[in-house]
């Protein structure tokens, strides 16, 4: 059973193992419960504005998303919300895949990846900003996603809206999968750009990302 004990402000923290890539992002401890591989995902840290208007939101938003996909190989189990600011899940070990060199897994990996994915999908559930970040590879060659801070459900409210809008993230979700497929799979296609992102906030972002980036050539060796 998942222990959902009251806040506790001084959650014990091991290792830190990341600081955050910004202002909106948890902090991510190593931990152990009950002798077995944790980590504790901690906003308590943020300033008070942005943890109730983000910290504590993407909190919300992974564990509903880890309770949702219980049991899916694949994505790490929940163990613990201490309160508003803390959730703890299951370590995973394995390899980051942007710790990988490109081309070097098996295809099979990204046709386990796009199960897992996929059984997300059908479970409710649409992960919405999958990237190489998010996706450990544990040594039997098996594909973990990790942080569903950005999560969301395809239950509640919005009817027509919210079914469009997750429609969308599913498809993001799919090309985004394709994406980690060319840049990291055994025989990827590395020559040519990166899948562009399907929906235009993604697709805006992606373009923006692009400026200033030297084209490759479009024809024969660079020179």
């Amino acid at each position: 059973m998942i222990a959902r004990p009251v806040n506790l402000p001084n959650v014990p923290r091991g290792e830190l193992l990341s600081s955050g890539r910004n202002l909106t992002k948890a902090r991510v401890y190593a931990q152990q419960r009950e002798g077995k591989p944790a980590v504790l995902k901690s906003v308590s840290h943020q300033i008070l504005c942005v943890r109730w208007l983000a910290g504590r939101r993407g909190l919300d938003r992974e564990e509903r998303a880890y309770r949702l996909l219980a049991g899916v190989r694949g994505v790490p189990a929940l163990l613990a919300r201490s309160g508003p600011d803390f959730l703890e899940c299951e370590r995973i070990e394995g390899r980051r895949l942007d710790h990988c060199p490109r081309r070097s897994l098996p295809l099979e990996v990204f046709d386990r990846l796009q199960q897992v994915i996929r059984q997300a999908h059908e479970r409710g559930v649409a992960h919405g900003d999958l990237h190489r970040r998010d996706v450990i590879v544990d040594g039997s060659d098996y594909p973990w996603v990790l942080d569903w801070a950005t999560a969301m459900v395809r239950a509640g409210p919005g009817g027509w809206l919210r079914a469009a809008l997750f429609r969308r993230w599913m498809e993001v979700d799919r090309r985004a999968v394709e994406k980690l497929r060319r840049r990291y799979g055994a025989g990827g296609d590395t020559g040519a750009d990166p899948l562009e992102p399907a929906w235009w906030p993604h697709r805006l972002i992606w373009r923006l990302k692009r400026l200033g980036k030297p084209r490759r050539p479009s024809g024969g060796q660079a020179r």
